[in-house]
């Protein structure tokens, strides 16, 4: 069998365990864990469907995958060795700390997950609830294998409040190797600038040379 074809063995911890044998199905309650390959589940009840090799998970839900991310939600239901599924009130926090949160969101592959109504930041939350700036877009597509995250419709916003918008926009995974994008903006106030946000541009030029231009946006003066 292929590599690919494979099914994991499933690997289960777990409080309270009930089996329907009619429909081959294992439910479980209480501090559930499943291991599957690199993946673990962790949820308050979860399902798994031997005959389609499906996880329905509820309550409380993360899932930690291969790649350091982990991914947070009320329910779940997952195929394919954890790697494809439907994700409900979808929440991340990748390798590097940096959040995510959407309405919806695909699990197309391991690597490939699609979200719907998102919202990006690598800025820890204030204390007003806002971080200092975020990315909200309709679509969004995080491909590892890639190194890629890619936005459709989507806009800038300042501690909540939108200053820029962009029919596409893309940046590089937290685990990509030196890759040409915009790198985290700043934000700074002066008596002579006012407010001020620089957004500086990595380029990648070769493996041993690159460069980064920063433009400088203000209130009071020329770009």
């Amino acid at each position: 069998i292929p590599a690919s074809k494979r099914v994991e063995p499933v690997l289960l911890s777990v409080e309270e365990l009930g089996y329907d044998q009619k429909n081959a199905r294992v439910v479980a309650r209480g501090a559930v864990q499943i291991v599957q390959g690199e993946s673990i589940v962790l949820a308050d009840r979860i399902t798994y469907d031997q005959n389609t090799n499906e996880v329905f998970a509820a309550g409380n839900v993360s899932l930690r995958q291969p790649n350091g991310d982990v991914l947070f939600a009320d329910n779940v239901r997952l195929q394919d060795n954890l790697e494809a599924g439907v994700i409900k009130d979808f929440r991340a926090r990748l390798s590097d700390n940096s959040l995510f949160a959407a309405r919806e969101a695909r699990k197309i592959s391991a690597e490939v997950t699609e979200l719907d109504y998102a919202v990006y930041s690598p800025c820890k939350i204030c204390d007003n609830g806002e971080p200092f700036w975020q990315l909200k877009a309709q679509e969004v597509r995080l491909d590892q294998g890639a190194e890629s995250v890619e936005y459709e419709n989507a806009s800038l916003e300042l501690w909540g409040v939108p200053v820029a918008w962009t029919p596409y926009f893309s940046h590089p995974t937290p685990n990509a190797k030196a890759k040409s994008g915009f790198l985290s903006p700043e934000f700074r106030a002066s008596s002579e600038l006012g407010s001020a946000i620089s957004t500086p541009y990595f380029m990648a030029i070769a493996p041993n040379i690159d460069a980064t231009i920063t433009p400088i946006l203000t209130t009071q003066e020329a770009p």
